[in-house]
């Protein structure tokens, strides 16, 4: 058996046994479960599970940042009680994180309890901090995945339905920002011998995201708030200017028309605010990028927006090549001088060496 197969058929037996440890769960009472840890000393428990440690060498980094809109800034992780929002590593998922906002106000403290998870069918989290309206739960793998590597796919399927199981936000991305368990005035509870793997925590028999394609404008049960959300925002970049009770107009409009039941106006005032809270980042004009390009102010018909589509992307492929080219010559003239510098014959074979090009290449950009 060739060692692709082995793999695929110790995965599948992973998923085996974790349904009927999923199953036992259900029908068993609930363990005593420990209070949890709430300490700001990550690295005690959980090493490199939202820390990195810079190419360049020194201590361990954390990317944190005050506010929702405030920029994200790289700190040292001794620093991380101090900021309120927190990364997760940039370089690898270390662990799978469901925004859950299913939860009554003055509710919130049951997401500390086991029972919430036994009855969803799923393990009890390594982190749960609460929020203003629900709680950022936070699952530690054993064996991290590389952003789009090989296990990518098992991950998001892994994430996409412990979303569905606990009713959090698929709008949420992975690579967001959570709320920091480490911060001052947190309420969190933190378990570090809690570590799994990702066939530990898959909830099998559950609705994934592939039945509601990203971004889908379908307004059906796992979609709702995400639907709702998307044509709030497609209102709001084609009116900026609107104010809040606009956009409430707008979502309750949207909602009277369709067949499933409407969310609740605490749910729907919750997305008109996160849109006019991020105004400038949704505004048409945050995303001209490096050149500029003035925004595309009206609707266009099919054939004459691919017009524009391609007249953009035919001036960002030419930005590009004419950045890769410098990029490239900078590399050959630095090679140069520094084969000069040191004595050496300057040929086209030294610099091309030196400076990791081919030698036509070289030929090309030495003066």
């Amino acid at each position: 058996m060739c060692g692709g197969q082995a793999g695929r058929r110790i995965s599948f037996c992973g998923l085996k046994r974790n349904r009927r440890r999923n199953d036992a769960a259900k029908q068993s009472p609930a363990a005593a479960e420990p209070a949890g840890l709430c300490d700001t000393n990550m690295n005690r428990y959980l090493p490199n599970i939202f820390s990195w440690c810079p190419s360049s060498g020194g201590e361990a980094l954390v990317r944190v940042k005050s506010s929702k809109s405030s920029a994200p800034v790289d700190v040292p992780s001794t620093q991380i009680a101090e900021w309120k929002y927190i990364y997760p590593n940039p370089y690898r998922y270390s662990f799978v994180f469901v925004d859950v906002d299913d939860f009554a106000k003055d509710d919130k403290v049951c997401a500390l309890d086991i029972q919430y998870y036994n009855q969803r069918g799923v393990l009890m989290p390594t982190i749960i901090t609460l929020t203003d309206r629900g709680a950022h739960i936070l699952y530690a793998l054993k064996f991290p995945v590389k952003r789009h590597g090989r296990g990518f796919n098992f991950y998001r399927r892994v994430r996409d339905s412990l979303i569905t199981a606990l009713n959090g936000d698929f709008a949420c991305a992975a690579t967001a920002a959570c709320r920091n368990p480490f911060y001052t005035g947190a309420q969190s509870r933190i378990f570090p011998e809690k570590k799994y793997e990702l066939a530990d925590i898959y909830v099998a028999n559950q609705a994934h995201r592939s039945a509601t394609p990203a971004y889908s404008t379908e307004y059906a049960d796992g979609n709702r708030n995400r639907s709702t959300f998307m044509h709030t925002l497609a209102f709001f970049k084609r009116k900026p200017d609107s104010d809040l009770q606009a956009l409430i107009e707008v979502v309750e409009a949207f909602q009277a028309e369709q067949q499933d039941a409407p969310l609740s106006r605490e749910e729907n005032m919750a997305i008109c605010r996160s849109v006019l809270r991020n105004s400038q980042k949704y505004s048409a004009s945050c995303n001209r990028g490096v050149l500029q390009l003035p925004p595309r102010t009206a609707s266009l018909p099919l054939e004459q927006f691919k017009s524009w589509r391609s007249e953009r992307q035919a001036l960002g492929a030419e930005y590009a090549r004419a950045q890769r080219s410098e990029a490239v010559a900078e590399k050959v003239r630095t090679a140069q001088l520094t084969l000069a510098e040191s004595g050496v014959k300057v040929t086209a074979k030294a610099v091309a060496e030196l400076a990791v090009v081919n030698r036509r290449t070289a030929q090309k950009y030495m003066r």
